[in-house]
C-alpha cells in the first residue's frame, strides 16, 4: 500500500484589477503609460520566476506568465507556500509599483484541495471558481479554499490575506497544529458549526427563528414564537436599544488580537498608568 497522500492542492492566482492597471486608470498623474507597461512587464516576469521557484521546491508549476499562475503542491506545504507567494507578490509587484499607481496592486488566489481520484477538469474548474470567489466574496486581495472530498462533500471558505497586518494563514496553521497535537478535538469544530447554524443563516447577526424552533423536539408545543428571543433580538430586548449585538461583536473584534493578553496585563500594572502606551491601548 502506497504511503503517498491521497489529497493534493492546486493553487491558482492572478493580480487584481489588472484591466485598470493596463488601461492607465490607476496610474498617478504624470506617469507615462508606455514606460509603465515596460516596467510592469519586467516586474510581473520577475514575480513569475520567483513564484515558480517557491512552488517547484514542494510541488510543480504548470504555468507562470504575466500575473497568472497555476501550480500543484502537497498539503503539508500548502499554507507555507501560500504565504510565501503572497509575500513575494507584495515585494516584487506591489512595492515596485507604488511610485506609479494610486491604489496598491494586490493578488487573489483560488485553492482547491482534492482527492487524487477526482477528475482533473473538475478540480481545475473549482480552482477558477475559487479565484473568482476570492475577488467577489473576498473583495479582492484575498484567497478562497475549496475542499473536494472523495465522498462528494464540498467545503469552501474565503479569507483576506491579512487581518490587522497579520496573516490569516498563520491562524489556520495554529488551528491545524492544535488539532494535530490533540489540544482539542475535531468534533468540537463540527459541533460548534452545527449549533451556530441553528441560530445564524446569513450575514451579520441575523437569525432564523423557525429553523431554531424546528430543531428542538416539542419546542413549538411549549413556546409561542413571540415568546422566544434569539440572537440580536434578545440583546435588543434587554438593552432597549437596536443593533446591540452587532455593537458587542464590533467591540469583541476590535480587542480580539494576538496582543490582547499582553496589553491587558500591561494596563493592569499600576506602574504603567502614566505611560503614553497605556493611553494608546485604552
Amino acid at each position: 500500500q502506497s504511503d503517498l497522500q491521497k489529497y493534493y492542492a492546486i493553487i491558482m492566482f492572478d493580480g487584481d484589477n489588472m484591466g485598470k492597471l493596463l488601461s492607465g486608470s490607476n496610474l498617478k498623474n504624470g506617469v507615462d503609460l508606455e514606460n509603465f507597461h515596460k516596467h510592469l512587464s519586467v516586474t510581473l516576469e520577475r514575480n513569475a520566476k520567483q513564484a515558480t521557484k517557491i512552488v517547484n521546491k514542494v510541488g510543480k508549476t504548470v504555468y507562470a506568465g504575466g500575473d497568472d499562475f497555476l501550480g500543484f503542491v502537497s498539503l503539508n506545504s500548502l499554507l507555507k507556500t501560500l504565504k510565501l507567494l503572497n509575500e513575494t507578490f507584495s515585494n516584487e509587484v506591489s512595492n515596485n509599483l507604488k511610485s506609479f499607481v494610486k491604489d496598491e496592486v494586490t493578488m487573489s488566489a483560488g485553492i482547491v484541495i482534492a482527492h487524487y481520484k477526482m477528475p482533473l477538469h473538475i478540480v481545475l474548474n473549482w480552482a477558477r471558481k475559487m479565484e473568482q470567489d476570492a475577488k467577489k466574496e473576498g473583495n479582492r486581495n484575498a484567497f478562497a479554499i475549496a475542499v473536494l472530498k472523495h465522498s462528494g462533500e464540498i467545503h469552501k471558505t474565503v479569507y483576506g490575506w491579512k487581518n490587522n497586518k497579520e496573516y490569516n494563514i498563520e491562524n489556520m496553521h495554529n488551528i491545524i497544529k492544535s488539532l494535530t497535537e490533540k489540544h482539542f478535538s475535531t468534533n468540537f469544530i463540527y459541533t460548534l458549526e452545527e449549533e451556530f447554524s441553528k441560530l445564524y443563516y446569513s450575514e451579520n447577526t441575523t437569525y432564523d427563528k423557525d429553523r431554531f424552533l424546528n430543531s428542538i423536539i416539542n419546542m413549538k408545543k411549549s413556546f409561542a414564537k413571540n415568546e422566544v428571543l434569539l440572537s440580536a433580538e434578545f440583546w435588543d430586548y434587554i438593552s432597549e436599544e437596536e443593533n446591540t449585538m452587532q455593537e458587542i461583536l464590533d467591540i469583541i473584534n476590535s480587542i480580539a488580537t494576538t496582543d490582547f493578553m499582553k496589553n491587558f496585563q500591561y494596563i493592569q500594572d499600576k506602574q504603567n498608568f502614566k505611560d503614553v502606551k497605556y493611553k494608546e491601548i485604552l
